[in-house]
């Protein structure tokens, strides 16, 4: 039976939504690290599958010096987008099918996948919705790496630190490192600065 459950439908749809976000958000970053204008970004990644161009914008961070913090940052990112990108493509691309009642849903791979025939995969709307809130999650994490370091300051400062994550996340604002404590006063340096010879006088 064809699928026709209202709720998983909406499901569905959020995850298209969201997960066409992310994507294009990726491309962003990529351009924003490596400095192209939003045409030239479009004309060397626009052919380019979201994979590949996290692949290269890990290259171009490293390359570029970007602050270390941010480089962490995209790894968790990548490996959290992997997983979700995985499930999105079954969930949009993979052949769905239901009960009688509509109430249990199944996607099939579909004939043209080479090594995935036969292979099937029992959602619920509550998994799906999770996947959607999952890429909605990475879409604000990704939000971060589409805005230079002075401007993620900037907005820092004018919304506050609090309001600031919850809306454009960068934990890399948050660990930055102490200042140097300053060199205490030994008996030691103490005896050494008095037994330093006084100049002599004219």
């Amino acid at each position: 039976m064809a699928l026709t459950n209202p709720q998983m439908l909406q499901a569905l749809g959020r995850v298209a939504v969201h997960a066409a976000i992310v994507e294009q958000q990726i491309h962003v970053a990529y351009w924003q690290y490596a400095g192209l204008t939003r045409g030239v970004g479009q004309i060397i990644t626009g052919h380019m599958r979201p994979k590949i161009v996290f692949q290269d914008l890990f290259k171009i961070a490293n390359e570029t010096k970007a602050i270390s913090g941010r480089i962490v940052d995209l790894e968790e990112i990548s490996l959290t987008y992997g997983a979700l990108a995985e499930q999105r493509n079954e969930l949009l691309h993979w052949i769905w099918q239901s009960d009688a009642e509509d109430k249990e849903h199944t996607v099939y791979a579909p004939g043209y996948m080479r090594g995935k025939y036969g292979v099937s995969k029992p959602y619920t709307v509550e998994q799906v919705n999770a996947i959607a809130d999952g890429l909605k999650a990475l879409s604000k994490r990704l939000n971060a790496h589409t805005i230079s370091e002075a401007d993620l300051l900037a907005y820092q400062a004018l919304f506050g630190a609090e309001r600031h994550a919850k809306h454009v996340p960068a934990p890399w604002l948050d660990k930055s490192s102490p200042p140097s404590p300053k060199p205490r006063k030994t008996p030691q340096t103490q005896k050494k600065r008095s037994r330093q010879p006084r100049a002599s006088r004219a």
